[in-house]
């Protein structure tokens, strides 16, 4: 039986991602982002906010610059990629790759821009919550608006009587 194992990167990016979370869903995209890496099981979140998140973790594990899966051991294909360690080629091939935008955004941007999203997402939520709120207000000012209506024709067909 060979010995074989399941590498994944998991870098300071994805570190950072799941620092900016809230402490009640790091868990979550913890399991999430090791299902995903090792075994490529996707996770569909509660909300469009957790998904977009999630979304941009994935990009950030897929572009970490090596495989998925490491050679089993003392196998000379882990030496390959310039480190003797099996990791992933050395960071400024990677960073290089970046520079001319074949590979994907710079790590910061995408921490940036995935903040950015996830203030949005939160903005959008918050404004969503306040529409209902007004529609609300709006029904129960139009249900008055009725109420005092038939009072008034109470009043009215009661003179009249």
């Amino acid at each position: 039986m060979k010995d074989k194992h399941i590498l994944f990167g998991f870098g300071d990016t994805l570190e950072r991602q799941l620092k900016r979370l809230p402490e009640e869903s790091q868990l979550k995209f913890f399991w999430a982002i090791t299902r995903y890496g090792l075994y490529q099981e996707d996770t569909t979140f509660g909300t469009a906010m957790e998904n977009v998140v999630w979304e941009g973790m994935k990009d950030a594990i897929d572009n970490f610059g090596g495989t998925r899966r490491g050679a089993p051991r003392g196998n000379k294909n882990a030496e390959k990629g310039g480190e003797k360690s099996g990791g992933p080629a050395a960071d400024g091939e990677q960073a290089a790759a970046r520079a001319d935008g074949t590979a994907g955004e710079p790590e910061g941007e995408t921490i940036e821009n995935n903040s950015k999203q996830f203030d949005e997402l939160n903005s959008i939520e918050n404004n969503s919550k306040q529409f209902d709120e007004l529609n609300s207000i709006e029904n129960n000012s139009k249900q008055f608006d009725e109420l005092n209506s038939i009072q008034n024709n109470s009043k009215q067909f009661k003179t009249i009587r």
